[in-house]
């Protein structure tokens, strides 16, 4: 149930910003080339410090593509000008004055922040919070399937713990769309969950968990209106270390490698209570940012073709500054060469 990526970012409108759609024939893709990367090694450049949203990098690197905007003739078509402002929530965890832990009739056992497991950040997130557990296999409430690992179960105000993975008879494309965040939580909360534990499968598992881990460092951006936020209502959310799952296991009967086998055969997942309830306590920081989208019109010449769209995007925004990479602390976010290494995307771990 948490973002992984690892953190959120909001797509930037960049329209039309190719010559060809302005009709400049011939092209030179030489010259075009070059002149495509003036505006990497700009927007790549230290002067921006990675671009990270609502930062003074980020405001430099909105400036320089509405002055594009406006040198290719399109239309302002923001708010204020070619800008569209956008306020953010920006949460940020405290690892070290951050726990949580098992209970139950023979005391507590701690469960371990980067370890055994990360949270999730979002304003709605509880600063304490104890509730009983449910594993609900896959998690998925699939109607156009007749599929749903949540009816029937009794979620009111408990967490949901699933393993990742895709039952037999789900398309993968059906699949992606009802485990994507905002809709698993959407049905999560209709059946009375306050929050959710998601296990990695380690066999589909794109990175490990050593740099997984690293990402609950990272700050965590929402919008600020409520209503547009997908996590509405989310009080706890982990992601937990598939080699530490055992431990949530305990008592139950099932093992990790059970389920895991059960999954990469995407047979059905058993349903069943966990005997020890959850307890966490989180400590975070938040503060608000405001960053705009860059958006341009570039008018048809066809009145067939009037107040249709064609929309061209691109994120504007890195990741800022973080922790030094090979003494580098800016993550720069452009590709890597051999002439200039120094120069990389760097993400985290």
């Amino acid at each position: 149930m948490i973002d992984y990526p690892v953190q959120m970012r909001f797509v930037r409108f960049a329209a039309a910003v190719c010559a060809v759609a302005l009709g400049l024939a011939p092209v030179n893709y030489q010259d075009e080339g070059r002149r495509w990367w003036t505006h990497v090694e700009y927007l790549a450049s230290d002067d921006l410090a990675g671009r990270d949203t609502g930062s003074e990098g980020y405001r430099k690197a909105a400036d320089y593509v509405a002055g594009d905007f406006r040198r290719l003739g399109l239309e302002p078509a923001g708010t204020d000008g070619y800008f569209q402002p956008v306020k953010f929530v920006v949460d940020q965890i405290d690892d070290g004055q951050s726990s949580a832990e098992l209970l139950g009739p023979h005391g507590a056992e701690p469960l371990h922040m980067g370890d055994d497991l990360i949270f999730g950040l979002d304003p709605d997130t509880a600063r304490d919070l104890e509730a009983s557990a449910v594993f609900v296999g896959y998690g998925m409430d699939v109607p156009e399937k007749s599929y749903s690992d949540l009816a029937g179960v009794d979620l009111k105000r408990k967490l949901a713990l699933s393993l990742s993975g895709i039952p037999s008879g789900i398309p993968g494309p059906l699949a992606a769309h009802h485990q994507s965040f905002a809709e698993s939580w959407r049905a999560l909360r209709e059946a009375g969950a306050v929050g959710a534990i998601r296990i990695p499968n380690p066999h589909s598992m794109d990175l490990p968990w050593q740099r997984i881990a690293l990402a609950r460092f990272n700050p965590r951006m929402t919008f600020l209106e409520q209503d547009l936020r997908p996590a509405n209502g989310l009080r706890v959310s982990i992601m937990m270390n598939p080699a530490s799952a055992d431990k949530l296991f305990a008592g139950t009967g099932h093992t990790m490698a059970e389920l895991v086998k059960m999954a990469d055969a995407h047979a059905a997942l058993p349903h069943f209570n966990l005997p020890r309830r959850v307890r966490v306590h989180v400590t975070m920081h938040d503060h608000e940012v405001e960053a705009p989208n860059v958006a341009g019109i570039l008018r048809g010449s066809d009145a067939k073709l009037n107040g249709e769209y064609v929309v061209m995007s691109a994120h504007l925004d890195h990741l800022g500054v973080g922790q030094p990479i090979n003494g580098d602390a800016i993550y720069n976010g452009r590709w890597t060469t051999r002439r200039e290494s120094h120069r990389s995307s760097k993400l985290p771990g």
